[in-house]
């Protein structure tokens, strides 16, 4: 009886990582498929970014949000629902329209420093964007 339930307990536990390594599989499929048809974003960093807050400015934060990587919209459309009900907005969009490149734009990645030093004169926010690479988009990844 006890070989029997460890028997069962087994196969289920291995019918259990199929499935679970299916779902793995078919969710990074998915996210592949959305990031080929992925429009949204610049041919260089400094154009997403603009077209970034031409949206945030015009109130429109759905589509300010697909400037991000697919992965950090649901996040970002909430950080900027916040923005606006604290009233930040307006101080955001300053922050971004002083961003400097920092260092060289590199093939699939750049930063650009959000104007903000700290004491030591060093940058304390940044912008980062990544280069979709199936469509040639820039997109947001951090700010």
């Amino acid at each position: 009886m006890v070989g029997l339930l460890v028997w069962a307990g087994n196969f289920g536990f291995k019918l259990y990582q199929q499935w679970s390594q299916q779902r793995y599989i078919d969710s990074v499929e998915a996210l592949k498929a959305e990031y080929k048809n992925d429009t949204y974003g610049g041919a260089t960093p400094e154009e997403t970014l603009q077209m970034f807050i031409k949206a945030f400015q015009a109130g429109d934060l759905e589509l300010a949000s697909k400037y991000f990587i697919i992965e950090k919209r649901e996040e970002y459309l909430a950080k900027m629902q916040n923005w606006v009900k604290l009233g930040k907005g307006e101080e955001i969009i300053i922050s971004l329209e002083k961003s400097k490149i920092l260092g060289d734009l590199r093939k699939d990645s750049f930063v650009a420093d959000m104007g903000e030093v700290d004491e030591n004169n060093k940058a304390v926010s940044y912008v980062e964007f990544v280069l979709n690479q199936d469509t040639q988009k820039w997109k947001l990844k951090n700010m």
